[in-house]
Formats: structure tokens, sequence, C-alpha cells
């Protein structure tokens, strides 16, 4: 197709689909020869806003001073936060802390009882005694019923002296 100088000359801009989630900027052409519009495509997620690198970049910056801030505050008070927190759960750390020395304590009594069992003539020996004892006890408190009474007041008394009262 010849054109003529008294012709218009018709320019055809090549169109581009874009998808529904991006943005197209147009700009001009700056020289004379360019004949076809420029078109900048930017891809942006559905929920994503542009972000101004600057400002961000000083955001960040004024978080991490106040997280830097927190943290030589806490560790400045560090004493303080620890007497605080035992004075408002004293009650409950005592009573955790009596609980793991009971359990280490009845560990360490049963590793030793199972050490002593190890050694032969100390097991066979132990028995003896043990049932010795019984013996002993069947025949001292048990038999007669003087001595039974006997046994029940000596457990008043300790039950008394542990919790403060004569029942």
């Amino acid at each position: 197709m010849a054109t003529t100088p008294t012709e218009e000359t018709k320019v055809v801009k090549p169109t581009v689909e874009k998808p529904p989630t991006a943005t197209t900027i147009t700009t001009k052409p700056e020289t004379v020869e360019q004949k076809v519009t420029v078109q900048v495509e930017t891809s942006t997620l559905d929920d994503q806003q542009p972000v101004d690198t600057t400002t961000n970049e000083s955001i960040e910056s004024d978080q991490l001073q106040k997280i830097k801030e927190k943290l030589v505050d806490t560790f400045a008070n560090f004493p303080d936060y620890i007497s605080q927190f035992y004075q408002t759960y004293q009650r409950q750390l005592i009573v955790i802390g009596s609980l793991i020395l009971i359990i280490l304590t009845f560990r360490l009594i049963l590793g030793f009882l199972e050490a002593l069992e190890g050694i032969p003539t100390l097991s066979t020996s132990f028995e003896l005694i043990g049932m010795g004892y019984s013996v002993w006890f069947v025949y001292r408190y048990l038999l007669r019923k003087s001595n039974r009474q006997e046994l029940l007041d000596k457990i008043q008394d300790i039950k008394a002296d542990i919790v403060g009262k004569k029942s």
C-alpha cells in the first residue's frame, strides 16, 4: 500500500492484553522517529499496595530503635523483674521447688538402694534384718491389747506434732 504526501499516515499501536491485576503506565515518545507508544506494565498482587522505599526504611529504623530501647530497658531492670515475678508467684514457686526437691531425693534414695542391692551379701542381710524387725514389731505392739493402745497413743502424739494440736 503506497502513501502519497497528501494522505495521512495512520499509526497502528500495538495492544497488549493485560491481566486484571496489572497496572499500565503509558509514556509519550521522546523523539519524532518513535511512532509507537511505550507501555510499561507493572504487575501487583491483589492486596499489595505500592511501597515507598524511603519511608519504609525510616519505619524499619524506628522499629529497630524501639526494640533496642526495650531490650536495654529490660536487661537494665532485670533484677527488678525477677523480684516482682517472685513476689507475685512466691507460693507457686515454693510448691514447684518442693516437688522437684522431693522427686530428686526419692530418685537419689532409689539409686542408692539399687546400688546396695547389687551387692549380693548386703541384699540378703537387709532382707534378714527387715524380717527380724517385722517379727519384733508384731511381738512388741500388736499381740497384746495394752501394747496396741500404746502404739495408738504414739501415733496420736506424732499426728498432733505434725498438725499442731491434739485431737
